[in-house]
């Protein structure tokens, strides 16, 4: 079983997403689902705040409260704050902000931008290629937090 925090099966709503998205998956990616397109949707519009300041437009508009996130569960790692906290946030003139864990999920938060793209693709190429941007940044420079190989989540880096 892959730990909770790559699997947030700890946190109830992530866990009826994460299942309802397997099914999904196993259906072969059809291209309607109306109940699963609101869970996404919805979730979407709950935590699209932990990358975007605004309306990510520009790159300038992205936040990286997810790397905090991180550091809250991974914070007796040294290797943490010296490599991903001075990527993210020394090197780029930002501050740091040490905070307890939130019941944010990564992995099913980017699950949430794939298959809202999914759901957008026929009405809005540009808006679904904007939701798989966020996704690609939330997998961090250099490919840091893909670790979707290594969880339940039915989406990769290479969809």
């Amino acid at each position: 079983v892959p730990p909770a925090e790559v699997d947030c099966w700890d946190r109830e709503e992530w866990s009826v997403f994460r299942e309802a998205a397997r099914r999904h998956s196993q259906r072969g990616w059809p291209a309607s689902d109306v109940q699963l397109e609101a869970m996404s949707r919805s979730l979407v519009d709950k935590w699209r705040w932990v990358v975007c300041k605004e309306d990510c437009q520009t790159t300038n508009h992205l936040s990286w409260f997810f790397v905090e996130d991180w550091g809250a569960r991974c914070n007796s790692s040294a290797n943490f704050d010296r490599y991903l906290v001075t990527h993210y946030f020394r090197n780029r003139g930002l501050e740091y902000v040490q905070r307890p864990p939130s019941d944010y999920c990564h992995f099913g938060f980017i699950t949430a931008l794939v298959l809202t793209a999914h759901f957008e693709y026929p009405n809005s190429v540009a808006q679904a290629g904007r939701l798989l941007f966020l996704a690609y940044v939330l997998l961090g420079d250099f490919l840091t937090f893909d670790w979707l190989y290594s969880s339940s989540w039915p989406v990769d880096s290479l969809m």
